[in-house]
């Protein structure tokens, strides 16, 4: 909660930009289990069944490899990957109906910076926002913090989000880094389906 407070507080310039590619974007499969806007496989929803949690309008899975039995783990192990990078947390949020309309994953990591000046973004952040920007083109809109106050980024941080927004999908990588506490460090993919998200929203 304290992280995404930080966002919220210090998320505050923001570039727009309009050259993603949708085209692509909504075409992709993004994992070879599942696929976001389609009904969760009922044998993964059999392996999630001990983490569910129901709301009035939608189900959230929240689930780590560990949690799964060794038989689970083997089939769906590719929902743990993004762009080829292992993440530690996987969120699944489906409607009433079983359709898939999020998908989260994130992985929390160790703070490498051995001096003071202000941080450089984790290996992986930069590879997968290289790899997202040659698939779909340029993000929409940047959000990257205002106060860069070396002592604030050693006590929270340094956040950034890039999002991709289409009429179907949209999709955001996010960061957080620099902090000396590891669980503020952390990597973050969403992925969400806009067009159930707005249908269920007019039934």
């Amino acid at each position: 909660m304290k992280f995404l407070a930080y966002l919220l507080f210090n998320l505050v310039a923001s570039v727009n930009l309009h050259s993603q590619n949708c085209k692509a974007l909504e075409s992709e499969q993004f994992f070879k289990t599942i696929k976001l806007g389609a009904q969760i496989p009922i044998e993964l929803t059999e392996c999630l069944r001990n983490v569910k949690i129901e709301y009035p309008y939608y189900n959230d899975y929240r689930v780590s490899p560990d949690n799964l039995s060794q038989t689970c783990r083997k089939k769906y192990i590719d929902i743990f990957k993004f762009q080829s990078i292992p993440f530690s947390y996987l969120l699944i949020s489906t409607n009433k109906k079983g359709q898939i309309i999020h998908i989260e994953l994130y992985i929390f990591f160790e703070n490498d910076r051995k001096d003071s000046s202000l941080p450089k973004p984790p290996a992986n952040f930069t590879r997968l926002l290289n790899n997202l920007k040659s698939l779909y083109g340029d993000p929409t809109r940047i959000k990257e913090a205002t106060d860069q106050d070396s002592l604030l980024v050693k006590e929270l941080g340094l956040p950034r989000t890039i999002i991709w927004e289409c009429n179907k999908v949209s999709l955001q990588l996010r960061v957080n880094y620099g902090s000396n506490k590891k669980e503020l460090n952390v990597i973050d993919i969403q992925i969400r389906n806009e067009s159930i998200d707005q249908i269920e929203l007019l039934q």
